[in-house]
């Protein structure tokens, strides 16, 4: 039998035992991971598997997958936001299927999970908190789920939390194809605060070109900022284009505040690219506002209502295909780090 033969006939063994099921945020998101599986050899013919999610009047739900996960390595595909149940209870979801599909002997469970929500809990700040980061990975550890699949954690230090491995992807590789072609000897990066400055050094020398890290000191307790106090790096800012790079943007308030401080240095444009794109109230009305253009991911569900109001400053690019390839790697015993390509130099 030849090589070729070999391998395709493995990838059908691995697809047949492979199990793809997700929460009510992802099933589009879950469909397109699907969709780039099957152009692989030996996939041609892998589906999703249906989950049916009943709710209760009192807010209680129910969820159920509709096809035996015997025996079978099980993929569970859940992203989070305000919108429409909750992160919160979004999390109680995964906690369900994840013990549904235990329940029902599957061989392992992974969770895949592009955005990791409490990521920004991950110490204490001040007395009398929780690590909430820490509680999340050791309720999931608890469930014995195999491992977690996820993307530009807000804190890399996470990973230690946990005994089971938390592959964490890079959205670099999502950016830097689309900034090779955006950027030129004016563009400078800038990260917005010195804990995204390894982010922004790295992004810039993929790319070849300068940075700037704005300094900014924060209120302890309620994390407004308070002053942005200085630019190091690039200084000569004026008529560049500036790409801010950042892991999440929430309120906006971050965005907004940098976005004034480089207009002011005299920079031509602002454009900001960001992992993940919460774009919590009231974000929309702020960088609407100050005209701020943002390239995020659908890491965040978002509402095509939302897509479709923000069309002409939100741009989103697709990390499924990126997911498909770590899921599909992992299925076939192949490392995540081959070919540069889920994790760029």
């Amino acid at each position: 039998m030849g090589i070729k033969r070999r391998r395709e006939m493995d990838a059908k063994f691995v697809a047949e035992r492979l199990r793809i099921i997700y929460g009510r945020q992802s099933e589009d998101f879950a469909q397109e991971v699907v969709e780039e599986l099957k152009k692989k050899p030996g996939f041609e013919k892998f589906h999703l598997t249906p989950v049916r999610v009943e709710e209760f009047k009192d807010g209680e739900i129910k969820p159920k997958v509709l096809e035996s996960m015997r025996q079978k390595d099980v993929y569970v595909i859940q992203r989070f936001h305000d919108e429409p149940y909750g992160v919160n209870e979004d999390i109680w979801e995964l906690f369900l299927l994840n013990d549904t599909v235990m329940r029902d002997s599957a061989r392992s469970v992974t969770n895949v999970l592009p955005y990791l929500p409490y990521s920004r809990q991950e110490k204490k700040v001040e007395g009398r908190v929780p690590i909430s980061a820490k509680v999340l990975i050791s309720f999931l550890e608890h469930q014995k789920i195999a491992r977690i699949i996820t993307m530009d954690l807000h804190a890399p230090a996470i990973q230690a939390f946990a005994d089971i491995p938390i592959d964490n992807l890079e959205a670099r590789a999502i950016f830097l194809p689309y900034l090779q072609k955006k950027c030129t000897d004016e563009t400078v990066l800038v990260s917005p605060d010195l804990g995204g400055a390894t982010r922004v050094q790295t992004y810039a020398k993929s790319l070849g070109i300068n940075f700037s890290i704005i300094r900014k000191r924060r209120e302890i307790y309620n994390r407004n900022i308070v002053e942005l106090k200085e630019i190091e790096g690039e200084q000569n800012l004026r008529g560049k284009n500036m790409i801010l790079i950042d892991d999440i943007v929430d309120t906006g308030g971050t965005i907004v505040s940098s976005y004034k401080l480089l207009r002011e240095r005299g920079a031509a444009n602002v454009m900001v690219i960001c992992s993940h794109s919460l774009l919590s109230a009231p974000a929309e009305s702020k960088l609407k506002e100050w005209n701020c253009t943002i390239i995020g991911t659908n890491s965040i569900p978002h509402s095509h209502e939302f897509l479709e109001r923000n069309k002409k400053w939100f741009f989103m690019k697709n990390i499924a295909p990126y997911f498909a390839e770590a899921i599909y790697r992992i299925q076939m015993g192949r490392s995540l780090s081959e070919d540069k390509v889920l994790f760029p130099k």
